[in-house]
């Protein structure tokens, strides 16, 4: 039998082992834990839970500013860059300009052309911000060397033309040798092709056995190639004086093309 003073305390047993529950808590017990519980909320009012409202401000202005700072700049090197791309169209008709007065009898040695640039601003304060800059281009025309002016006698006046290796050289820049226009072609159609003296096309000397893409002729050759970059289809020209060319042959179509 339990006295009256005493509390039976339930227990739980898991597995082997037993466990008590708590006892139940005691007046002390029960006041220490609501002072610790206020004086925890007392705390957590003191410390800084928010940040001040200026620093908040700051950020809302300084991120709009800085993205456009950034578009101005952008907007600044695209105007460059519009203003450089005129600068180099009009330095080219310049160039082009030049080299056809080269070919006539015009008394002006230099040609020079100026006009006005508009360069706008994708991005602006100022909304329609335009800026008319100037541009200038001038250039002199080539009339080539003057023998009376001690440069070199008559001889070394005439250029001719070399390729790469230089068997031949020739009289004209357009000379089909020179200037080779290249057809590209089926390997079972190249056979029917002719050539503008018509005689067939054949196979290039290295030509791959068993080869079935697209081959490349010329109009006045008489082989197909495998490769449109082969060496027999490009010409690398020089333009020398004629006493460079001395101990070459002419060219037999520019013979012919000169009567010669």
């Amino acid at each position: 039998m339990l006295s009256s003073g005493l509390t039976r305390q339930p227990h739980i047993q898991y597995g082997s082992r037993e466990m008590k529950s708590p006892s139940p808590l005691t007046g002390s017990s029960s006041e220490s834990i609501t002072a610790l519980s206020e004086s925890g909320t007392k705390a957590s009012r003191d410390l800084p839970c928010s940040l001040p409202a200026s620093l908040t401000a700051e950020c809302a202005l300084s991120l709009p500013l800085f993205f456009l700072t950034f578009l101005m700049l952008f907007s600044l090197m695209d105007a460059g860059g519009n203003y450089a791309a005129a600068a180099v169209r009009l330095s080219n008709r310049a160039r082009e300009a030049a080299c056809a007065a080269s070919l006539t009898d015009l008394p002006s040695e230099w040609i020079d052309l100026a006009e006005t640039c508009t360069v706008s601003f994708p991005v602006t304060i100022l909304p329609g911000l335009s800026l008319r800059l100037p541009l200038r281009a001038r250039v002199r025309v080539w009339r080539g060397d003057d023998a009376s002016s001690g440069a070199g006698s008559a001889g070394d006046a005439r250029i001719v033309y070399l390729t790469e290796y230089a068997s031949v050289y020739h009289l004209y820049a357009d000379c089909t040798h020179l200037s080779l226009a290249v057809y590209e072609a089926d390997t079972s159609s190249v056979g029917a092709l002719r050539n503008a003296y018509g005689r067939p096309y054949r196979k290039c000397d290295g030509f791959p056995a068993g080869y079935r893409g697209p081959v490349y002729v010329t109009e006045k050759g008489d082989c197909y190639y495998p490769d449109m970059n082969d060496p027999a289809l490009t010409r690398h020209v020089r333009i020398v004086s004629a006493d460079d060319a001395e101990g070459l042959p002419l060219c037999a179509r520019c013979a012919a093309r000169s009567g010669s």
